[in-house]
């Protein structure tokens, strides 16, 4: 029986019992993006961990738990990696820009990584409503700054167009049906298509943006 909620949290304070949790979350991060949601079961996760049940309960009552676990650990990542990046950058359409390429050129990097995001998808809504919910802050400022050309009602559509937009996106890239060269268009005209077309107004300052935006490589490459 997995302990209450008050000793899971006693056991993941010590050292030993945070690496515990860890590995278990990342084992369950690995499964589910490796093999998809059926095949994540305490069994496997335990295999893949190299831990006894015992102590999976220790912090999880079931698979069930461990991935919605994951699933806030992963929104964390995401924004824990965006704000050190591009943290001091006002929101805004710009801002807006930058997270979107960043979240698309990860999923190509790391297809696994991709493939564990689109596979939370199917756990449930919060995947998304992260999404909407970071994408509708940078609208909102966005608006405030006369970079959307939409009315208030307009802009609250988009938010769950541009989630839509982005998670079929990651799809494509984590099978390699998209490819790296083509993040900077999609991110462009899904934008141009939401109504921010004023934040990139003209060709020759599209192209200084997207030289501006999206020349950096996000991820540090794993050195040999």
């Amino acid at each position: 029986m997995a302990n209450e909620p008050n000793d899971v949290f006693k056991l993941a304070r010590t050292a030993k019992g945070y690496r515990a949790r860890q590995r278990i979350l990342r084992a369950t991060a690995d499964i589910l993006g490796e093999r998809g949601l059926d095949n994540v079961t305490v069994l496997a996760i335990c295999e893949r961990a190299d831990i006894g049940r015992t102590t999976l309960y220790n912090y999880f009552k079931d698979a069930d738990e461990a991935i919605q676990a994951l699933m806030a650990e992963f929104a964390d990542e995401i924004q824990e990696q965006f704000e050190q990046i591009h943290g001091g950058q006002p929101r805004g359409v710009k801002r807006l820009a930058y997270c979107l390429r960043f979240i698309l050129e990860r999923a190509w990097r790391d297809p696994v990584w991709g493939k564990l995001a689109v596979n939370l998808r199917a756990v449930g809504p919060q995947f998304d409503n992260y999404m909407i919910a970071q994408v509708g802050l940078e609208i909102e400022a966005g608006l405030e700054n006369d970079e959307v050309n939409l009315s208030s009602p307009e802009a609250s559509a988009l938010p769950q167009f541009i989630a839509s937009v982005i998670a079929d996106t990651l799809r494509k890239l984590s099978s390699k049906e998209t490819q790296l060269k083509e993040i900077t268009p999609i991110v462009l005209l899904t934008l141009r298509a939401s109504g921010v077309e004023t934040a990139f107004a003209g060709e020759a300052a599209s192209q200084k943006v997207s030289r501006a935006l999206f020349s950096r490589s996000w991820l540090v490459e794993p050195t040999s």
